[in-house]
């Protein structure tokens, strides 16, 4: 059992039960945002006065990073039989209402931890989305959709994506792809899902650039395939320094003893 916080936490979480889709026994677990909720008041760990519940992302903000086709197509329901099978989830006017209302929170989100200092939405995540078709159980890029919500109201210039997911975020490269103002950096297996994983300006191998290769200094983005968390801290230092200050790094040696 986690021992429980006492008192409220120290910033927001941000949660819709209309978040599950309730899919039943399918692949992607809709019900694990839900379960999530449930298990922090559950243990402990949040009340729920530190929940903040979104309201959907306006179809103005939406297509700051989607195509009208697109997001005619979800409104409408007249997806092709190929953009259901590249979805990999039924469509349903409850899947458009999940991923506004994803969108919606992580933008929520993100004004919150300009606030507070940390933020998290508990939905949303959804890296494989494209502008004008969705990939992966992501039918909405709702970081990019934040992202640009900020950016356009002046809240942020600059913003950092970082993805720790064990599959390649492949929408976020893409959309992100040869814009200075948002530095993209994914950490994740490289033989796994997506087949094709988009570099942003540059795709680097970073495990093996860590263990074996001379290292020289880096374009603004690169996403970087590596295979133990140890690699973590290093990769983010190597990012942020980039990101903030686009200052390459001297060139230097590595060697694998």
């Amino acid at each position: 059992m986690v021992a429980a916080i006492k008192g409220s936490l120290p910033f927001k979480l941000v949660y819709h039960e209309r978040y599950d889709l309730n899919l039943g026994e399918h692949v992607f677990p809709s019900q694990k945002f839900r379960l999530i909720y449930e298990m922090l008041l559950r243990e402990g760990l949040a009340k729920e006065e530190d929940f903040l519940k979104p309201d959907p992302a306006s179809d103005e903000d939406i297509l700051r990073v989607h195509t009208k086709e697109w997001v005619r197509k979800l409104k409408t329901g007249k997806l092709t039989a190929s953009d259901v099978m590249r979805l990999e989830v039924p469509y349903s006017q409850e899947l458009v209402e999940a991923v506004w209302l994803a969108a919606g929170g992580t933008t929520l989100a993100a004004r919150s931890a300009l606030r507070d200092g940390f933020a998290a939405n508990l939905g949303g995540g959804f890296h494989h989305a494209y502008p004008d078709h969705g990939e992966g159980f992501c039918a909405i890029h709702d970081v990019a959709v934040a992202i640009r919500k900020l950016q356009a109201g002046g809240a942020v210039e600059k913003a950092m994506v970082v993805d720790t997911d064990v599959h390649h975020g492949n929408g976020t490269a893409a959309i992100f792809r040869g814009d200075p103002a948002v530095f993209t950096l994914s950490i994740h297996q490289l033989n796994n899902y997506p087949g094709h994983k988009p570099p942003s300006m540059q795709h680097r191998n970073a495990y093996q650039e860590i263990q074996h290769a001379p290292l020289f200094a880096p374009v603004t983005k690169f996403s970087a395939q590596v295979d133990q968390a140890a690699d973590l801290p290093r990769l983010m230092r190597l990012a942020w320094r980039e990101a903030m200050t686009g200052t390459p790094r001297p060139s230097r040696s590595t060697s694998n003893t």
